[in-house]
Formats: C-alpha cells, sequence, structure tokens
C-alpha cells in the first residue's frame, strides 16, 4: 500500500468517525427539542478548539 493509499484511507476514517459523532449530536438535540431525559452514557461533545488540557489529560472547558 503506497503512502498516498494509506493516506486515503486515513482520512476517510476520519471523515466517518466525525460523522459518526455528529449523527448522534444531532439525536442528542432532537431528544432535548421533544423534553425527552438524556441517557445515561450521554456526554455533552465539547470541540477540541473549546478546550484546553489540564494535568492528567482530561477536558476544561477554556473561557470565551
Amino acid at each position: 500500500m503506497s503512502d498516498d493509499e494509506l493516506q486515503q484511507v486515513i482520512g476517510k476514517a476520519r471523515r466517518f468517525k466525525e460523522l459518526r459523532r455528529a449523527r448522534e449530536r444531532v439525536r442528542q438535540l432532537e431528544r432535548e427539542l421533544r423534553g425527552e431525559p438524556a441517557e445515561a452514557r450521554e456526554v455533552t461533545w465539547i470541540p477540541n478548539s473549546r478546550c484546553r488540557q489540564v494535568v492528567g489529560g482530561a477536558c476544561s472547558v477554556a473561557p470565551m
């Protein structure tokens, strides 16, 4: 497999992951609009641009 082919595969995998995350976020927002309670495993997704790394590798929301 050449480097170009490998980069294409990696790019596609990344896009699929982003699409899955976006689809789940849409479902979460639809549930909120209908007034349904959040699922136990549901965690609000915070974009990396709004995060800052803290000790231990956790993400905390950066001030606006």
